[in-house]
């Protein structure tokens, strides 16, 4: 067949179908060369830490309300009258009242109350247990009074998971990417939509210490009399003969990813305005991961040392039934407020970028 005859063979209609083949059977990865990938590489690592940057800065300023929301979440209330310090029918004492009774103090306590009071102490809290807060307040008050550093608790473990995190998934999703070429993005999206989440969990799995020491500095008052780590290193240390506690609460993010997968199906059949796409995807997002958050932060921060929580869960279902029991609803979303004004600060400015931002 002659060059002509073949362009009127591939101009024929009826033929159309067979140029689809032909294209699809091409694989795009055969003609990128060795220069080109660097190039690549090269663009995707200066978007990556241009937005690594920049998330970092935004993380740094919305580090406050981390801190206090954080703070909300790994309040365990019915921990209130646990220790026997006060009555049941007693109630809450606030730091105004605790001082007023100064008067009552022997003389050789004096120095232990005014230690007490200057760590932050509310109500029945104690500076060697983990505090407990029921409200924005009781959060912002005991926070203050370990010194303004108090709201940055954290901030700079929170920093070193992101970019920890969001690594990871990079390098993942850009490998399975070049590996599968055009059928990847050609594919069923719904099974693509599995397979990101599942190497998305892969990620949280794999950087959990950040994250698990990030929610213990944020848990510890940080004054030098009562902290329970001076240092991340210190941190490590500490556990090194029981690394499993690396991964303590870990399960927790399959269970997220899934209901967020499952909550996702709906926007693969939907024909409505792509505004109300992202809309529905931000707000199911956030209503799906923040008791999910509630309950690996407490899985993270139950242990014996002092200043922890109390050993309280065995895994994260017991966690959800335990915290509806004893707290309502209204135990997994506290802080609730603080973490959408936080993220959507975050998705504001992170907007268009193709780094996934998380739990901030």
């Amino acid at each position: 067949m002659s060059g002509k005859d073949f362009s009127q063979f591939l101009s024929n209609k009826d033929n159309q179908s067979i140029q689809e083949s032909v294209k699809k059977s091409i694989d795009p990865n055969l003609f990128i060369n060795e220069q080109t990938l660097k190039q690549i590489e090269a663009e995707t690592n200066k978007h990556f830490w241009i937005n690594y940057f920049t998330q970092s800065i935004v993380t740094t300023f919305v580090a406050p309300l981390t801190t206090i929301y954080t703070s909300l979440q790994l309040s365990v209330i019915p921990h209130q009258n646990k220790y026997g310090d006060l009555p049941e029918e007693s109630g809450t004492k606030t730091s105004t009242q605790l001082v007023k009774t100064t008067r009552d103090i022997q003389p050789h306590e004096k120095r232990k109350f005014e230690l007490l009071i200057k760590s932050g102490a509310v109500g029945s809290n104690k500076p060697f247990r983990a505090p407990i807060y029921t409200t924005y307040r009781e959060a912002f008050q005991g926070l203050t009074n370990q010194g303004w550093q108090a709201f940055f608790k954290g901030n700079l473990i929170g920093i070193i998971h992101l970019l920890a995190n969001s690594h990871l998934k990079i390098k993942l999703l850009s490998d399975l990417d070049f590996r599968l070429g055009a059928m990847w993005h050609e594919g069923n999206q719904l099974l693509r939509q599995a397979v990101i989440l599942g190497l998305v969990t892969v990620s949280d799995l794999v950087s959990n210490p950040f994250m698990l020491f990030q929610s213990r500095f944020i848990l510890q008052n940080r004054l030098p009399n009562f902290y329970l780590y001076k240092n991340l290193l210190s941190a490590f240390k500490k556990h090194v003969r029981h690394k499993k506690e690396y991964f303590q609460g870990s399960t927790t993010y399959l269970y997220k990813n899934g209901f967020i997968f499952l909550a996702q199906v709906p926007i693969q059949f939907s024909q409505k305005l792509e505004q109300f796409q992202m809309l529905y995807l931000y707000l199911s997002y956030n209503l799906i991961s923040y008791p999910f958050l509630t309950i690996v932060r407490r899985l993270h921060c139950q242990s014996t040392l002092p200043g922890m929580i109390p050993i309280r869960y065995s895994g994260p279902f017991h966690a959800l039934r335990l915290i509806t029991q004893e707290e309502g609803i209204r135990g997994l979303y506290r802080g609730f407020g603080l973490y959408l004004v936080g993220s959507g600060v975050l998705q504001y400015i992170m907007f268009g970028t193709q780094i996934d931002q998380g739990d901030f």
